[in-house]
């Protein structure tokens, strides 16, 4: 696992631990398409995470923070095993041995020390340290040895079992010390600063071949990996590229511009195949180890998607789940196709910016409201707008569609909600009364007989979509802004809202009621919606974090909620415990 290094964790160190010798970093361009999956993110930190390294059981995940902690996550339990390891400084640096049964960290004092991965017990300390902090970590196959670089300009290898420095301090570098790696063998240790790449002798510390200088003509290698064969190594660099180089001599063997920006990760897989990098353009490619190509997203089943040119106010997933659409500040819409990871239409016709999206059930058709007070259907495969866009009079913020396909709903700057014919855009019902300020979010029932909306006036209220008469509410248990409302798939026992008041309330939509507690989130919610079984609620906010949560019925309308946390960390959903 030598050179798997967190991209936020290089990130930092390059900002933090680069010299006034080292040239300006260019300005990232926009973010490529990130072409891996993210399954889950573990947080429980109280500090930003430096460093993580997987163990061999492909069941764990160990981190290192600046809060002065190691923790070992569970991949299949999705939590925290055992207590945090207190280093006492800030950690920038972890490692997993081959064996599964040692871990070591080192950090800002410049200390390494190896500890138990069981018991979290510590094993041993260095007897000396580094006069810099720690910036990489590296076990010996064999798990008896452990090599470190600082960034005071040098790399030691130190015992596993006693803390006595084995080899070095190695100071042929000039710069401070980004990585550290152990060949496959463990004879011999690969290290990289801004302008050079030095292979070692790993017990004497010695150069085993002249400094290897990049090719490019902006910085030098951030982070290294060997190949699991020990021929080659994979070194990204500060130059936006990727270069691998003979380990026997230093010939270069391959180089190719990988990213826009530097190239803070790189890492290849246990059976040679794959080569994965990490950049300051915000982008984590993946790469035939052989051709040097890029794996086209269609290998993959989700992608951040750009092309925007500002930000995104609203997505949305077709019935089918093949498709999202997006809608954003720069008054376009966009589809874009889920397995292949790329855009398949740009719709534009709007005069101002888009603020909500909705589809219709027939997987053809997607509407668009605007705060140029227009409401548009477009055709999917047709690939244009249908009819003539719904004048509504004033900005539109909420736009929803019904189960049946027949009626469409608005929601705006006036406070009023407005159910529009879905094929001929004629005005069906205004509802009588409306909010007395903007319309932040609708929900049509299943049957498509009620609409509900959501207000700043801190209000939910639910009206009749033939008649418009108010048929439940206002609900006011808000303390300030309704962002969003939702209802239940049976829309007769629940309806839910979230609010800038950091709560998600539940309601007995007959009688108004909320049932049992808010739902907390630690910042204003900004979106929910209902499982199609109605098991489950989903929330998201400003705090960063989207809330599953179960609802059980126990006597009547009662309910208790058991709380299960996930967070957000891309432009598409993506879940992760939040401990």
């Amino acid at each position: 696992m030598a050179g798997i290094r967190d991209v936020t964790r290089n990130a930092y160190l390059r900002i933090r631990g680069r010299s006034s010798r080292d040239p300006p970093l260019p300005t990232p361009t926009s973010p490529e398409p990130s072409l891996l999956p993210q399954l889950a993110t573990y947080t429980g930190h109280n500090g930003s995470i430096w460093s993580i390294a997987f163990l061999q059981d492909n069941k764990h995940v160990v981190s290192g923070s600046d809060d002065g902690t190691v923790r070992v996550w569970s991949l299949t339990q999705g939590g925290e095993v055992g207590e945090a390891i207190k280093v006492g400084s800030g950690v920038l640096a972890v490692a997993a041995s081959e064996d599964g049964k040692l871990l070591a960290s080192g950090g800002v004092d410049g200390k390494v020390m190896v500890w138990d991965a069981k018991s979290h017990e510590k094993v041993v300390e260095g007897k000396e340290k580094h006069s810099y902090r720690v910036n990489s970590l590296s076990f010996s196959r064999d798990s008896k040895r452990v090599a470190s670089a600082s960034h005071d300009q040098s790399v030691i290898v130190w015992s596993t079992s006693t803390g006595e420095q084995l080899a070095g301090p190695f100071k042929g570098h000039t710069e401070g010390v980004h990585c550290v790696a152990f060949s496959p063998d463990a004879e011999r240790l690969a290290s990289c600063d801004s302008h050079a790449i030095c292979i070692l002798h790993s017990h004497t510390a010695e150069l085993a071949l002249p400094p290897i200088r990049t090719t490019d003509h902006f910085g030098g290698a951030y982070s290294l990996s060997w190949t699991p064969d020990g021929n080659q190594i994979i070194a990204g660099c500060l130059g936006y590229s990727i270069q691998i180089f003979d380990a026997s001599n230093g010939a270069q063997i391959a180089r190719w511009d990988a990213h826009a920006a530097s190239i803070m990760s790189i890492a290849i897989s246990r059976d040679g195949r794959y080569i994965v990098s990490g950049s300051d353009d915000k982008a984590i490619k993946l790469w035939d180890a052989t051709t040097h190509q890029q794996i086209e997203p269609s290998l993959l089943p989700l992608a951040t998607y750009t092309g925007h040119s500002s930000w995104i106010t609203s997505l949305a997933f077709m019935p089918d789940g093949k498709h999202v659409v997006s809608g954003s500040y720069d008054g376009t819409m966009r589809v874009w196709s889920v397995t292949e990871g790329h855009e398949l239409a740009t719709y534009t016709g709007h005069n101002g910016s888009i603020w909500s999206i909705a589809f219709l059930q027939d997987n053809k058709h997607v509407v668009s409201g605007s705060d140029d007070g227009t409401v548009r259907v477009w055709s999917l495969t047709q690939g244009g707008e249908v009819g003539e866009a719904i004048k509504v009079g004033s900005g539109v913020l909420a736009v929803a569609a019904s189960e049946d396909g027949k009626l469409l709903a608005s929601g705006g700057a006036d406070g009023k909600v407005i159910v529009w014919d879905a094929k001929s855009h004629e005005k069906v019902v205004e509802g009588k009364e409306g909010h007395s300020a903007r319309v932040r979010s609708l929900s049509f029932s299943s049957d498509s007989t009620r609409v509900a909306a959501a207000s700043n006036d801190k209000s939910v209220i639910v009206w009749s979509t033939s008649t418009g008469e108010r048929l439940a509410g206002p609900f006011t248990g808000h303390t300030s802004v309704v962002w969003c409302v939702a209802f239940s798939p049976d829309a007769e026992r629940l309806a839910i809202s979230g609010s800038f008041d950091n709560t998600v309330k539940l309601w007995e939509a007959a009688t108004h009621q909320q049932i049992g507690p808010a739902l907390q989130h630690n910042d204003g919610v900004l979106s929910i919606s209902i499982s199609p079984d109605a098991k489950y609620i989903a929330s998201a906010g400003y705090d960063k974090k989207v809330s599953l949560w179960s609802i059980r019925k126990l006597v009547d309308l009662s309910y208790t909620i058991d709380k299960v946390c996930f967070r957000v960390y891309a432009s598409l959903a993506r879940f992760s415990y939040v401990l």
